[in-house]
């Protein structure tokens, strides 16, 4: 079931290939040569700007890789804003200490940076897609559609940068500026708000 050339024909709507048609597919496609041949000859392909043909269109690769940077974007521009949404406010809370804003805000770093990606994608898929009908599990690349597919990636880069933030917000709230404006009346919020961030 994973024969590449009989991928293909499925692709082109051909889903009982004759074994003859898979041969041929498989020479044209070249899966019939050594795999170190097959390698150097799509390093060399590669290297002249020939990134083949999709499979599923039958297109030239160049040709559709334009559309799927723009959607590729989307995501990436999307993941980290919602990263630094997350980033903030948890770096903040853990910052202002307390006797349960920091251990929640260090839990909540600590498993956002462990947690694998895939696992927050299938729980997301799982729970807000299938369970909760919200969303689609394969979307559009468009703007609004970006936000979920988003979240698995910014939980981890939130988790990250909430790290360096806490430990930036740490020396900024104990430098000697901070100090001047606690002794000026400055409250620990203000201080963090005003001063750390």
């Amino acid at each position: 079931p994973g024969e590449p050339a009989r991928q293909v024909l499925a692709a082109q709507g051909i889903s009982q290939p004759r074994p003859e048609q898979v041969d041929r597919l498989r020479a044209e496609l070249g899966l019939d040569r050594p795999v170190t041949e097959q390698y150097v000859h799509w390093v060399v392909a590669v290297a002249h700007g020939d990134l083949g043909r999709s499979w599923r269109t039958g297109r030239p690769v160049a040709e559709d890789l334009p559309d799927r940077l723009v959607a590729t974007g989307r995501l990436t521009v999307t993941a980290l804003l919602l990263g630094l949404l997350l980033a903030v406010p948890v770096a903040s809370a853990g910052a202002l200490g307390g006797r349960w804003l920091d251990p929640v805000s260090r839990g909540l770093m600590f498993a956002g940076a462990s947690i694998p990606t895939l696992v927050v994608g299938v729980l997301l898929l799982e729970v807000v897609v299938l369970g909760l009908g919200i969303g689609s599990v394969v979307t559009d690349g468009s703007w609004g559609a970006a936000a979920l597919p988003a979240v698995p990636l910014a939980v981890g880069i939130g988790a990250e940068w909430a790290r360096v933030l806490r430990t930036g917000l740490d020396d900024a709230l104990a430098s000697g500026h901070a100090a001047v404006a606690t002794a000026r009346g400055a409250s620990r919020p203000r201080l963090l708000l005003v001063h750390g961030l």
